[in-house]
């Protein structure tokens, strides 16, 4: 009953019945006939589901029960195959996340994977410092001069890391810099937005454009048709593929 209900859920969600019917394994007819009976088949439902849930025992961590439910459905709505194993992996992740582990079972999976603790360190399960701390800076300061740097013996720590930060490595602009530079820019800006002014030509260029036009098409061609016989030459006009310029010479 529970998966007549979902068939049904799955359709009313927007899905469509082949879908439907290719993910379940049924007939058309069948889906059909589980519409038609839609009302009853939910209502069973909701009660096979109702008296499960009050015969359920509640879990030890209801947080993480559904955070892997949450994530689980997320899932399935993608289509996405989740095995036990699966399921047990992401569980112990969000475990992990939600401190829903005790330091015990950590250091068992430690323990597990190979890694110990030395004797000393685990006598007590409460000792979870793990890193030593780190040295003072006047020690740090030492190991500079240990190492061979020459440092003046009346310069400490704080006054070697904090010797350059006063030091100016720009010069600071004036209020009249910084105007000059926004103005500038602003008039380079403008000039390369401006297009050049079309030159006019000159009578002999004119001559000879018409001349070569003259040659090219017959007395009887105006302006207007020399123009379109231009345009649609332009138009019919293929353009080369990149190929073609490496093909092999015949």
């Amino acid at each position: 009953m529970e998966k007549k209900a979902a068939i049904i859920k799955q359709v009313q969600s927007g899905r469509s019945q082949t879908e439907v019917e290719r993910e379940f394994g049924i007939s058309k007819q069948t889906v059909s006939d589980f519409i038609k009976k839609k009302a009853k088949i939910l209502e069973v439902a909701a009660k096979s589901t109702g008296a499960g849930k009050k015969n359920a025992s509640h879990g030890v961590y209801p947080q993480l029960e559904e955070a892997l439910l949450v994530w689980l459905s997320a899932m399935i709505a993608k289509k996405i195959p989740v095995s036990g194993d699966i399921l047990k992996q992401k569980a112990e992740v969000f475990a992990l996340q939600m401190n829903a582990v005790t330091q015990e079972t950590l250091r068992n999976c430690f323990r597990h994977a190979g890694f110990t603790l030395d004797a000393e360190t685990a006598v007590s399960p409460q000792v979870d410092r793990v890193c030593d701390e780190l040295p003072s800076a006047d020690v740090a300061f030492d190991d500079l001069r240990a190492a061979g740097v020459s440092i003046p013996d009346g310069i400490t720590f704080e006054g070697f890391a904090d010797a350059d930060k006063d030091l100016e490595l720009c010069e600071e602009l004036t209020d009249d810099e910084i105007i000059r530079q926004v103005t500038e820019d602003s008039d380079d800006s403008d000039t390369e937005n401006e297009e050049p002014a079309p030159t006019q030509p000159t009578s002999s260029e004119l001559t000879r454009a018409l001349m070569t036009l003259s040659s090219v098409y017959s007395g009887n061609m105006t302006l207007n048709k020399i123009e379109a016989d231009m345009i649609a030459g332009k138009r019919n006009a293929v353009q080369k593929k990149i190929s073609d310029f490496f093909a092999p010479k015949c």
